[in-house]
């Protein structure tokens, strides 16, 4: 979390990540974009639990360069977003619990991806081959809105 804040009338709090690469989000927001945009939900759900008896209204993620446009990308955290975004947690921590957290990028990702130092240039190839029943929770992830 980078900012919080807090409405001058209503109270409520918005979480914000300052993002300074290249606004990939797409218009039309969906809540976690099939687990490419997390931030703005888990930051909300994580300030939620900080301080329960607040209102937390909003995450979002604010491209605070010319390379990101300046551009926001906002999710309401009420209705459906924080069953979503409970959801994504659960399914991180089965994939903890069951030893399967592996790096399998949707494809072409790696070519902008700051980690390809860590994982190598050929991680998208190499994980095709695995079999894809370890895959199911993070495939059913990525058919998220």
């Amino acid at each position: 979390m980078d900012m919080i804040e807090r409405h001058r009338k209503t109270g409520f709090l918005r979480v914000t990540d300052h993002k300074t690469g290249k606004n990939r989000t797409k218009a039309g927001q969906t809540v976690v974009d099939g687990g490419r945009v997390l931030q703005p939900v888990v930051y909300g759900l994580a300030l939620k639990a900080l301080s329960p008896h607040e209102t937390v209204y909003s995450g979002r993620l604010f491209y605070c360069t010319s390379a990101g446009g300046f551009k926001d990308y906002e999710i309401p955290l009420m209705g459906e977003a924080p069953k979503r975004g409970l959801e994504v947690l659960e399914i991180v921590d089965r994939a903890v619990e069951n030893g399967l957290l592996a790096a399998r990028p949707a494809s072409e990702v790696c070519q902008w991806c700051d980690f390809q130092v860590v994982c190598g240039r050929n991680e998208e190839r190499r994980t095709r081959r695995k079999d894809v029943k370890l895959f199911a929770d993070l495939d059913a992830l990525r058919k998220m809105p």
